[in-house]
């Protein structure tokens, strides 16, 4: 009178058995699918460079929007409306005499600056 037998579907050996064979088992899937990433991994930054290629060929070939551009001058003489500002062109004018003002000083200190120095030179 012996022990009563189990059968083998029960026994926690053969259970760790199994749980140790579905992991074995997906790790090789795991190590598969990332062996194929690791063989696409060339062909996707090839692809991935061709695009890239693509885009700059093609925004060289476009001319440069430079209405668009952050250096561009923004000239409000018109508005959308087509009126004219009131204090547009007092304000360009201001500027122009500005201008010419420091223009002619700057003038009239290098022919200060020219006359001594051939005064210099003479003495």
């Amino acid at each position: 009178m012996g022990r009563p037998r189990r059968n083998d579907k029960d026994s926690p050996i053969d259970s760790k058995q199994k749980a140790l064979a579905e992991q074995e088992e997906k790790l090789h899937r795991k190590m598969q699918d990332l062996q194929r990433m690791i063989e696409e991994a060339p062909l996707r930054a090839e692809a991935a460079e061709k695009v890239r290629r693509q885009e700059l060929t093609i925004r060289a070939s476009q001319p440069s929007r430079r209405a668009e551009s952050p250096n561009s001058l923004i000239v409000r003489r018109v508005e959308v409306g087509g009126t004219l500002p009131r204090f547009g062109n007092k304000r360009l004018r201001a500027e122009r005499q500005a201008a010419r003002l420091k223009f002619i000083v700057l003038c009239i200190i290098f022919a200060v600056f020219l006359l001594l120095l051939l005064a210099k030179i003479r003495s």
